[in-house]
């Protein structure tokens, strides 16, 4: 239940990148690699504590600038917190 829900937001997460012409190559190449990085701990079931930070720091980074993008950041940092990272 929880991997489905991460995924839903990784997609939703993509979703938003994606539609974001105003982002700067290195703010798009830092959200590719978090992308990438929460799917690769989905897939081999590595803990998610590791992301804490810079799930964190994306978010301090897009919450005034990107509020949509902030809210599934957002939406991913509480599906951790529930499962206790």
């Amino acid at each position: 239940m929880v991997q489905e829900r991460i995924q839903q937001d990784v997609s939703k997460l993509r979703a938003e990148v994606e539609l974001l012409s105003s982002l700067s190559a290195e703010e798009r190449a830092k959200l590719d690699q978090l992308v990438a990085d929460i799917e690769a701990h989905s897939a081999n079931d590595e803990p998610y504590s590791v992301l804490s930070e810079q799930l964190e720091s994306a978010l301090a980074r897009f919450e005034t600038s990107h509020p949509a993008l902030s809210g599934v950041l957002r939406s991913i940092m509480n599906t951790l917190s529930n499962i206790g990272v």
